[in-house]
Protein backbone atom coordinates (compact mmCIF):
# COMPACT_ATOMS: atom_id res chain seq x y z
CA UNK A 1 0.00 0.00 0.00
CA UNK A 2 1.62 3.27 -1.28
CA UNK A 3 2.02 5.94 1.46
CA UNK A 4 0.54 9.66 1.07
CA UNK A 5 3.95 11.48 0.33
CA UNK A 6 4.43 8.55 -2.17
CA UNK A 7 1.14 9.36 -3.84
CA UNK A 8 1.95 12.98 -3.99
CA UNK A 9 5.69 12.27 -5.47
CA UNK A 10 3.56 10.52 -8.08
CA UNK A 11 1.11 12.70 -9.33
CA UNK A 12 3.84 15.65 -9.31
CA UNK A 13 5.88 13.59 -11.16
CA UNK A 14 3.25 12.84 -13.96
CA UNK A 15 2.35 16.59 -13.78
CA UNK A 16 5.94 17.25 -15.00
CA UNK A 17 8.12 17.60 -11.55
CA UNK A 18 6.82 20.61 -9.80
CA UNK A 19 4.64 22.48 -12.22
CA UNK A 20 1.79 23.14 -10.10
CA UNK A 21 -2.13 24.74 -11.32
CA UNK A 22 -2.51 28.36 -9.82
CA UNK A 23 -3.51 27.74 -6.05
CA UNK A 24 -2.51 24.01 -5.85
CA UNK A 25 0.04 23.57 -3.31
CA UNK A 26 3.56 22.00 -3.92
CA UNK A 27 3.52 18.08 -1.91
CA UNK A 28 5.04 18.15 1.27
CA UNK A 29 8.04 15.86 0.27
CA UNK A 30 8.77 18.46 -3.16
CA UNK A 31 12.54 19.31 -2.77
CA UNK A 32 11.92 22.81 -1.92
CA UNK A 33 9.06 24.01 -0.68
CA UNK A 34 7.50 27.23 -1.23
CA UNK A 35 5.17 27.11 1.70
CA UNK A 36 7.52 28.06 4.56
CA UNK A 37 8.50 31.04 2.20
CA UNK A 38 4.69 32.26 2.22
CA UNK A 39 4.00 31.55 5.78
CA UNK A 40 7.41 34.06 6.51
CA UNK A 41 6.84 36.73 3.43
CA UNK A 42 3.76 38.61 5.60
CA UNK A 43 5.02 38.30 8.45
CA UNK A 44 8.50 39.90 7.60
CA UNK A 45 7.02 42.80 5.51
CA UNK A 46 5.06 43.65 8.64
CA UNK A 47 7.80 43.55 11.09
CA UNK A 48 9.69 45.50 8.07
CA UNK A 49 6.80 47.73 8.15
CA UNK A 50 6.43 48.52 11.41
CA UNK A 51 10.44 49.02 12.68
CA UNK A 52 10.63 51.85 10.00
CA UNK A 53 7.35 53.28 11.32
CA UNK A 54 7.94 52.57 14.94
CA UNK A 55 10.16 55.79 15.67
CA UNK A 56 7.15 58.35 14.36
CA UNK A 57 5.05 57.27 17.34
CA UNK A 58 7.63 59.08 19.67
CA UNK A 59 7.60 62.29 18.15
CA UNK A 60 5.13 65.65 18.25
CA UNK A 61 3.38 67.15 15.12
CA UNK A 62 5.66 67.50 11.87
CA UNK A 63 5.03 70.88 10.33
CA UNK A 64 2.08 69.72 7.97
CA UNK A 65 0.10 68.56 10.88
CA UNK A 66 0.28 71.68 12.42
CA UNK A 67 -1.83 73.54 9.22
CA UNK A 68 -4.20 70.16 9.03
CA UNK A 69 -4.74 70.79 12.99
CA UNK A 70 -5.64 74.38 12.58
CA UNK A 71 -8.20 73.42 9.28
CA UNK A 72 -9.67 70.69 11.81
CA UNK A 73 -10.11 73.28 14.90
CA UNK A 74 -11.53 75.93 12.03
CA UNK A 75 -8.48 78.71 12.63
CA UNK A 76 -7.44 78.77 9.37
CA UNK A 77 -9.49 77.75 5.98
CA UNK A 78 -9.88 74.51 4.56
CA UNK A 79 -10.11 74.38 0.80
CA UNK A 80 -12.11 72.26 -0.60
CA UNK A 81 -10.72 69.79 -3.53
CA UNK A 82 -11.82 66.24 -4.76
CA UNK A 83 -8.07 65.50 -4.09
CA UNK A 84 -7.98 64.31 -0.67
CA UNK A 85 -10.91 65.27 1.02
CA UNK A 86 -10.42 62.23 3.55
CA UNK A 87 -6.94 62.81 3.93
CA UNK A 88 -7.26 66.18 4.71
CA UNK A 89 -10.33 67.20 6.15
CA UNK A 90 -12.22 64.19 7.59
CA UNK A 91 -9.65 62.32 8.91
CA UNK A 92 -8.04 65.53 10.68
CA UNK A 93 -11.66 66.55 12.32
CA UNK A 94 -12.42 63.07 13.51
CA UNK A 95 -8.70 62.91 15.16
CA UNK A 96 -8.77 66.29 16.86
CA UNK A 97 -12.61 65.53 18.15
CA UNK A 98 -11.59 62.21 19.63
CA UNK A 99 -8.25 63.34 20.59
CA UNK A 100 -7.44 67.13 21.04
CA UNK A 101 -4.14 67.63 20.58
CA UNK A 102 -2.25 64.31 22.00
CA UNK A 103 -0.49 63.59 19.03
CA UNK A 104 0.09 59.25 19.97
CA UNK A 105 -3.54 58.27 18.85
CA UNK A 106 -2.58 60.46 15.29
CA UNK A 107 0.62 58.62 14.52
CA UNK A 108 -1.59 55.37 16.48
CA UNK A 109 -4.04 55.40 13.69
CA UNK A 110 -1.15 56.67 10.93
CA UNK A 111 0.70 53.50 11.86
CA UNK A 112 -2.64 50.86 11.02
CA UNK A 113 -3.34 52.43 7.75
CA UNK A 114 0.78 51.82 7.15
CA UNK A 115 0.12 48.15 8.19
CA UNK A 116 -2.79 47.53 6.43
CA UNK A 117 -1.34 49.39 3.16
CA UNK A 118 1.32 46.94 3.41
CA UNK A 119 -1.02 43.59 3.89
CA UNK A 120 -2.93 44.60 0.85
CA UNK A 121 0.50 45.47 -1.28
CA UNK A 122 1.46 41.79 0.08
CA UNK A 123 -1.73 40.25 -1.27
CA UNK A 124 -2.05 42.18 -4.44
CA UNK A 125 1.25 41.41 -5.29
CA UNK A 126 1.60 37.76 -4.70
CA UNK A 127 -1.72 37.43 -6.79
CA UNK A 128 -0.32 39.15 -9.71
CA UNK A 129 3.10 37.33 -9.04
CA UNK A 130 1.32 33.99 -8.64
CA UNK A 131 -0.72 34.60 -11.65
CA UNK A 132 2.01 35.95 -13.98
CA UNK A 133 3.85 32.80 -12.78
CA UNK A 134 1.38 30.97 -14.00
CA UNK A 135 1.49 32.47 -17.44
CA UNK A 136 5.45 31.94 -17.87
CA UNK A 137 4.98 28.15 -16.59
CA UNK A 138 2.54 27.84 -19.71
CA UNK A 139 4.40 30.12 -22.09
CA UNK A 140 7.34 27.31 -21.49
CA UNK A 141 6.03 24.77 -21.52
CA UNK A 142 4.64 25.96 -24.85
CA UNK A 143 7.93 26.79 -25.64
CA UNK A 144 9.66 23.38 -25.05
CA UNK A 145 6.83 21.40 -26.84
CA UNK A 146 7.35 23.08 -29.93
CA UNK A 147 11.05 23.00 -29.52
CA UNK A 148 11.07 19.59 -28.71
CA UNK A 149 8.98 19.10 -31.79
CA UNK A 150 11.32 20.76 -33.96
CA UNK A 151 14.63 19.01 -32.40
CA UNK A 152 12.92 15.89 -33.07
CA UNK A 153 12.11 16.27 -36.43
CA UNK A 154 15.55 17.35 -37.39
CA UNK A 155 16.30 13.65 -35.85
CA UNK A 156 14.55 11.89 -38.40
CA UNK A 157 15.64 14.11 -41.44
CA UNK A 158 19.04 13.73 -40.66
CA UNK A 159 19.07 10.48 -40.11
Amino acid sequence: MKSRASTRTAQATRKGGLALKPGESPPQDAPFSERPLRVLALPLALATAAAVHAPALRTFFAQDDVTFLARARGIEPTPWSLARPLSEGWMWRMLHAAFGLHPLPYHLFNFALHLANTALVYVIGTRLLRSRGAALNEQRRVVAERVGKTLGANKTFGA
